[in-house]
């Protein structure tokens, strides 16, 4: 069986199960991408400066960053975390700390119970307060006494924070992974829930669900909602 990439089973999704407005959208971004393609033909057998051809393919590279953000984030909204208010609380929260370089450690709790599944001891600071993305921020502060930990979601309220999530004991060869990340393989190994990672050294947004990662979103800038 062909092994694929994050890459290649995101945008394997089909369109006509994306909302309207986003197929409309997903189609112009294509249109945009193969005439990059063309541009990128014609400065090649033209045999334009090493720096032309090297703008154009960073051109390319976003455009497809972007498709990608699209269709992840909306897989998120309507398949993932269908019944999760405050969504745009959440994903502007993500945003901004990835932009700051804030390091978190999300978990979003869907039919598993996260608290039966973890260890009782590390389930951290139990807060019960009202998902909003100034405390998501304020959490994860660097130096906060919280922000080294995990935040757990529960429908529209943060339920803790500074919890200890399991490791995962899988081997990601292609992949140098860092503890907040290894901890959110490790909980989507064990439950249903969805686990957003921000880096600190990166600014990348990674997510981990069913014991996979997708790092295909770039900077908080976009995720879409």
């Amino acid at each position: 069986m062909p092994k694929f990439t994050d890459t290649e089973v995101i945008m394997a999704i089909s369109v006509k199960d994306l909302p309207q407005n986003l197929d409309i959208t997903l189609k112009h971004n294509f249109k945009d991408l193969c005439e990059l393609a063309r541009e990128m033909q014609g400065v090649i057998k033209a045999n334009r400066p090493c720096e032309e051809i090297f703008e154009q393919f960073t051109k390319i590279k976003n455009t497809i960053d972007y498709i990608e953000s699209l269709i992840l984030t909306s897989q998120l909204k309507n398949c993932f975390l269908p019944d999760i208010p405050y969504m745009k609380e959440l994903f502007k929260a993500i945003q901004h700390l990835s932009i700051k370089g804030y390091g978190a450690l999300i978990a979003i709790q869907r039919e598993d119970d996260i608290k039966e599944v973890i260890d009782v001891t590390h389930i951290g600071v139990q807060l019960d307060a009202k998902l909003s993305n100034r405390l998501l921020e304020s959490i994860f502060y660097p130096g906060s006494p919280l922000h080294d930990g995990a935040v757990v979601i529960k429908g529209d309220r943060i339920f803790s924070a500074g919890c200890v999530l399991p490791l995962s004991k899988k081997v990601v060869p292609e992949k140098k992974l860092g503890t907040r990340h290894m901890a959110a393989l490790g909980l989507s190994e064990i439950c249903d829930a969805v686990i957003f990672v921000v880096s600190e050294e990166t600014r990348k947004i990674t997510i981990a669900f069913k014991g996979e990662l997708f790092t295909n979103i770039h900077k908080g800038k976009h995720l879409h909602f």
